[in-house]
């Protein structure tokens, strides 16, 4: 009679460390979501630029521009975002928003750059889930153009991908696009999301432009 008590004894001590463990584990990546990005230090300059002076803009920040940049609305967001303290690996999404509607739609970004040259856009439906964490996100879900609930990927949502090196920098071109009247304050008007995935979203922080620190 003993051996069935001590096996369901040792079984029931198993089934409480497993819960225990998985709510450690729950608490730990709900703290990730609210709080990952605050070691990382992000450093952002800008430039609000006419669509005919978007290179202009670009060169100001540093970015050796060959030909001319245009965009296809009337005004562009140049930025060129620093950061120190980051995990040496995974990726940075970089993503700019228009706070002057409630979610904030995203910004496009047309062009982008770091290290390595010359970068284009990106966007991949594990970044969906940014709308359901995040209040201040809930306007990246892209658009339904199909019975099927497929996404037109050409008409949402896209960001600047970079890798998470301990310290680096990315540079982007934001098209306010043909439907977004003109900023006249850009820093109250339009702000950045640092998103970082590495084997999934882990978390995203709010960049106001402008920061420093």
């Amino acid at each position: 009679m003993r051996r069935p008590l001590l096996l369901t004894s040792l079984a029931a001590i198993a089934l409480v460390a497993l819960m225990v463990t998985a709510a450690v584990l729950h608490t730990r990546r709900e703290k990730e979501w609210a709080h990952g990005g605050d070691a990382v230090t992000v450093n952002v300059d800008y430039r609000a630029a006419g669509k005919n002076d978007v290179t202009e803009a670009a060169r100001a920040l540093g970015w050796p521009v060959e030909g001319e940049m245009g965009v296809l609305g009337d005004q562009a967001l140049v930025v060129r975002v620093a950061w120190t303290g980051a995990s040496r690996d995974g990726r940075f999404e970089l993503i700019a928003l228009d706070r002057r509607s409630a979610p904030p739609p995203v910004l496009n970004p047309i062009y982008g750059r770091d290290a390595s040259g010359d970068i284009g856009s990106e966007w991949g439906s594990n970044l969906n889930i940014l709308a359901e964490r995040y209040a201040w996100l809930a306007g990246i879900t892209p658009p339904v153009d199909n019975a099927y609930g497929e996404p037109a990927i050409w008409e949402g949502p896209m960001a600047v991908g970079t890798p998470a090196a301990a310290t680096g920098t990315v540079m982007a071109v934001f098209d306010l696009g043909r439907k977004q009247q003109p900023s006249w304050d850009p820093a109250r008007d339009l702000m950045l999301a640092l998103v970082y995935w590495n084997d999934g979203v882990r978390w995203a922080k709010q960049v106001p432009l402008g920061l420093a620190g």
